[in-house]
């Protein structure tokens, strides 16, 4: 079965203006951010205080915006996760993007389902 896209979005908060940070590139929310500001989307105006919706995909997005095909893209393992985050916008813009389901697996769902059971 599907799973709405509404359901996969992680969502942080920009501390300060998103080419503020020091080391953007260990950040998620911080590279989709800067993606969609270089993109010029006006409605999509990311700034302090702006909370940046992503999804982790299989693909980087060097791999979705660069010449090459996707499907010679490195596996996920071998990808960072910011590399791998993407804007919903960007999913809708590309539909040969993949949700990484081993990820939300062990990184959402794992620790939640532990936690309950330890409990138990």
């Amino acid at each position: 079965g599907k799973i709405p896209l509404g359901k996969l979005l992680i969502t942080k908060q920009l501390t300060r203006r998103p080419e503020d940070y020091p080391d953007p590139k260990g950040q998620p929310h911080v590279i989709v951010a800067l993606r969609r500001r270089a993109r010029g989307d006006g409605r999509d105006a990311m700034t302090q205080g702006s909370v940046v919706p992503f999804v982790i995909c299989t693909q980087s997005a060097d791999s979705i915006f660069s010449s090459s095909s996707p499907s010679s893209s490195p596996s996920p393992s071998s990808s960072s996760l910011p590399s791998r985050a993407f804007h919903p916008k960007e999913l809708q813009e590309h539909p040969d993007l993949q949700i990484d389901v081993e990820y939300y697996l062990e990184h959402q769902i794992r620790p939640v389902a532990t936690r309950l059971v330890a409990v138990m």
